[in-house]
């Protein structure tokens, strides 16, 4: 158990339990250093790669995977289970703090899950714009499909279009819209 303060100038490797209260810094004024934590299995580790700024999941079995584990023990509807957030940090511009999340968010308090994809336009906050529901249904613009696949314009009216185009060929397609079909 580690309370106070642990500094060391040379590569510290630490085998077994241990527990350290407070934060764990690595390098020094930012100039970064690897970082590995190993499982119990060789092969099997977490790696924050200073130098190309990735963070690696590493599995000899197979491929790694990333848990966004809720200790929740009572899910209600509309909870959050887990987020994947994109942020830019240009303060000169509108492209700082969230830009793009992926989320995983509960369909009721029986465990059905629905994943929704936002994006941010580039003067304005995060916004839902996809959802996938805990039964397939695909809502484009909208939170809760009513079909299978089912499309909103962006300002919330009923005239989204869908357009099928040809690669190449400006005027070749389909594009279905409230009015109906235009070909």
């Amino acid at each position: 158990l580690v309370t106070g303060v642990l500094t060391t100038t040379a590569a510290a490797v630490f085998n077994g339990g241990g527990q350290f209260n407070g934060a764990i810094n690595v390098g020094v004024d930012d100039t970064g250093h690897d970082v590995i934590f190993y499982g119990a299995t060789a092969g099997n580790y977490l790696h924050w790669d200073q130098s190309e700024n990735d963070l690696i999941l590493a599995s000899a079995t197979g491929a790694g995977t990333l848990l966004l584990h809720n200790t929740d023990t009572t899910i209600v509807d509309d909870q959050l289970y887990g987020q994947i957030v994109f942020v830019g940090n240009d303060a000169s511009s509108s492209a700082n703090g969230g830009r793009a999340v992926i989320k995983g968010v509960s369909n009721g308090a029986l465990g059905g899950t629905d994943i929704v994809f936002g994006t941010a336009p580039s003067s304005g906050a995060l916004a839902d714009r996809v959802t996938i529901t805990k039964d397939g249904a695909v809502g484009i613009g909208v939170a809760a499909p009513s079909a299978g696949l089912h499309i909103q314009a962006s300002d919330g009216s009923t005239t989204g279009t869908i357009m099928l185009t040809a690669t190449g060929v400006a005027s070749a397609g389909m594009a279905c819209d409230a009015g109906g079909l235009v070909f």
